[in-house]
């Protein structure tokens, strides 16, 4: 019997559309004299989160002080969850085909904040049984130690393990790691690859 293959999704702009300038635009920030003085600042901000350093309480501290307590925590989260737009059309229905024959997966570099809104709006998610975050792992792709904690959990070969991420540097983490990265670009592009992997 050949060995059981896994298949990981990324989420963003894999399973769901996201557009960062949605959190400025929500927050009416549009223009370079608001947006623009910030942007860099907020992206330390946001990695820290993404990776385990920060708790939601931290992270929107933080936003609260480099805005000057302009907006309040609950304007700063519905901004930021804005980004999150809609899942992309047709991978609900790949998800389920890949999950009735193999053991699938999510992989993402996310946050306690886009991971519950997530989970609350869309149903794609659940249909994926094992969950690799970087906020709960300790570490973001493409960091050496994300695809070793991933491995460590599985418990499998690493050629077992198709990685599919719309990054290319995440797509060659998981190439290095010895799995089978796959870069997502469309639902079809996809869905004609997994069949040339022999998994659909």
């Amino acid at each position: 019997m050949s060995a059981q293959r896994i298949v990981l999704f990324d989420l963003g702009n894999v399973l769901v559309r996201i557009n960062i300038r949605n959190f400025w635009k929500t927050l009416g920030l549009e223009q370079p004299d608001g947006a623009l003085v910030h942007r860099d600042e907020i992206i330390p901000f946001t990695r820290n989160f993404e990776s385990g350093n920060r708790t939601k309480e931290d992270f929107l501290r933080e936003l609260q002080l480099l805005f000057r307590e302009r907006f309040s925590d609950h304007e700063l989260e519905e901004a930021f969850n804005s980004i999150l737009l809609h899942t992309i059309r047709g991978m609900d229905d790949l998800v389920r085909r890949v999950s009735s024959v193999c053991l699938t997966g999510l992989v993402s570099n996310t946050n306690a904040l886009h991971y519950d809104s997530t989970v609350a709006r869309w149903n794609i998610v659940q249909l994926l049984p094992r969950h690799y975050l970087s906020f709960k792992l300790h570490a973001m792709k493409p960091d050496e130690a994300y695809y070793h904690a991933v491995l460590q959990d599985l418990q499998c070969d690493p050629e077992q393990i198709v990685f599919i991420d719309d990054l290319e540097k995440n797509v060659k983490g998981a190439m290095r790691a010895g799995m089978q990265g796959v870069q997502f670009k469309s639902v079809r592009g996809l869905e004609q690859k997994l069949k040339a992997l022999q998994i659909l």
